[in-house]
């Protein structure tokens, strides 16, 4: 068994894209405008999709990608409401999440598994065979009737979220920091009057993200507006936070406020301090350390 993700569709296109494969049988909900490209789709093959009005209305699936396909002298069948996401070959199935479009292959983290075990194969053929039904033939006329419905809502489906682009550059400095969450009751006080005035701030300045602070307890403050911060409390990295302000309410305290941007994941530390080049010994007896320029793509991807 093999197991591939986040994009799975590099390792099925070995399979679909051999010369010398036997023809396959496709049941997979979705086609977008690249399914005929991710599909490998020839000669003999069969694909059995979702073409109802409702799916090609909302661009689910696309028109214009079964024409190219049946051109190629697929069979195709429609099924309304199929959700599966299943490869037949000759010697293997692959089971997964995939649809057979851009945002399959691009925006969204997908999973499948390649399977090689007999009866298994011959379960999902059997259930293939039963979804093949007369009423469900796709003719070349049916596909041309599909082309004039108009594409009137595009299908609401999650993206992969990214990192903007207001990331670090070679200017601004990025710090890795353990923070101690210990705040005294003034810190907080302190930091509560400022929330609404930091956040016109960032607001008139264009600065998006989850605002926070940290107090930071020294004779001074590494942390210039305008640089970044990852800070691990607990054990625990935090996203990347832009500094928009900074605030000395009494001595040997700072507040610091951040803007945190929105990302997929966040890492273990271990994971963190290994991109950094640093040890957990390092990082607590320093308490922060910055990130080299030749480091931050590693460190960001981390987040991706």
């Amino acid at each position: 068994m093999e197991f591939a993700a986040p994009d799975p569709w590099k390792a099925i296109k070995r399979d679909t894209g051999s010369k010398t494969r036997r023809p396959i049988t496709v049941a997979i909900a979705y086609v977008g405008a690249t399914g005929p490209t991710l599909l490998n789709l020839r000669h003999g093959d069969t694909l059995i999709c979702d073409a109802s009005p409702t799916a090609i209305r909302a661009g689910m699936t696309s028109a214009e990608a079964l024409k190219s396909i049946v051109n190629r002298r697929v069979s195709i069948y429609s099924v309304a409401g199929l959700h599966a996401k299943v490869i037949l070959g000759s010697r293997w199935v692959w089971v997964g999440s995939a649809n057979a479009s851009t945002s399959s292959q691009e925006d969204l983290f997908e999973a499948s598994v390649r399977i090689t075990d007999s009866a298994i194969r011959q379960s999902v053929r059997t259930w293939m065979d039963s979804l093949r039904t007369e009423d469900a033939v796709l003719t070349r006329r049916d596909v041309d009737a599909l082309l004039k419905i108009p594409v009137t809502r595009r299908a609401g489906l999650p993206h992969r979220r990214r990192l903007p682009t207001e990331l670090p550059d070679e200017s601004q400095r990025l710090w890795l920091a353990v923070i101690d969450d210990y705040a005294t009751r003034a810190t907080e006080r302190a930091a509560e009057q400022l929330r609404a005035d930091v956040r016109r701030t960032t607001r008139r300045r264009g600065i998006a993200g989850k605002l926070s602070w940290f107090a930071w307890n020294d004779d001074s403050c590494p942390f210039a507006e305008g640089s970044w911060v990852i800070r691990v409390s607990r054990g625990h990295p935090s996203r990347p936070g832009q500094v928009v302000r900074v605030s000395n309410p009494k001595a040997d305290t700072y507040i610091v406020w951040t803007a945190e941007v929105s990302t997929f994941r966040r890492p273990l530390k271990a994971e963190l301090l290994q991109a950094c080049s640093v040890s957990s010994e390092q990082l607590t007896d320093r308490e922060m350390f910055r990130v080299p320029p030749a480091r931050r793509k590693g460190v960001i991807d981390l987040y991706r």
